[in-house]
């Protein structure tokens, strides 16, 4: 029988998902990475964001939902993250979020600016479906990156990963990934050729990203 929360415990989540959506988000979303945040209300998060940004605000806010350490991505004299918590540089405000063991499953939709905003809506709900439904070989959960992208033909292609590499923060194939198109100055991660665990592609079933014309996650079709 699973045990009911205790009303302490209830009211301390509620708190840390309200500040996450409503201290935070939007100062990623529109600060760092010149979008436009839709609607943020606890984990569930809805922007509009150049494709050369979406990535790396969506490994910034997978990072600050647990309170983990952003240092690669963010300079100290924006914010702070350590250990569940998270402070701002500007103002000193201290916030609570999810923890550490927090998992967080993200979709995002890349599409042409004239596409159908419904329709890019419904493929990132679906992109988000399919991060909650990942199951990896050593067990773990959900706690992934799915991302589609749709040609200007109709065409669309997928991909997906856990986040981090057999539940270790400091190994994420999308960090990896994102350090590789800094180094070498790759746009968009375009032309990106890089090579990694099997474990981290669950959908080809084979270690990599291979260089290719598309970005590289275009390696599945949607049926």
């Amino acid at each position: 029988m699973r045990r009911l929360l205790a009303p302490f415990l209830h009211n301390s989540i509620s708190a840390a998902l309200r500040d996450f959506s409503c201290h935070l988000v939007q100062r990623i979303i529109e600060e760092r990475h010149t979008g436009k945040l839709v609607y943020a209300g606890g984990d569930d998060i809805l922007a509009l964001l150049p494709k050369e940004e979406v990535i790396p605000a969506a490994i910034e806010l997978r990072l600050l939902y647990s309170g983990l350490p952003v240092e690669k991505f963010i300079g100290p004299d924006f914010l702070k993250s350590h250990s569940g918590f998270v402070r701002l540089t500007e103002t000193s405000e201290l916030f609570r979020v999810m923890g550490e063991k927090a998992t967080l499953s993200t979709g995002v939709s890349l599409v042409h600016h004239s596409h159908s905003l419904t329709d890019a809506i419904e493929k990132a709900r679906a992109m988000m479906k399919m991060a909650k439904a990942l199951v990896c070989e050593n067990g773990e959960r959900k706690n992934a990156l799915f991302v589609s992208s749709t040609r200007r033909s109709g065409e669309a292609q997928i991909v997906g990963t856990p986040w981090f590499a057999n539940g270790d923060v400091s190994a994420s194939p999308v960090f990896t990934v994102m350090e590789f198109a800094r180094a070498f100055g790759v746009d968009g991660l375009e032309e990106a050729r890089v090579e990694l665990p099997p474990a981290v592609d669950p959908l080809a079933g084979r270690a990599g990203l291979r260089r290719r014309r598309h970005p590289p996650w275009l390696v599945k079709r949607l049926p």
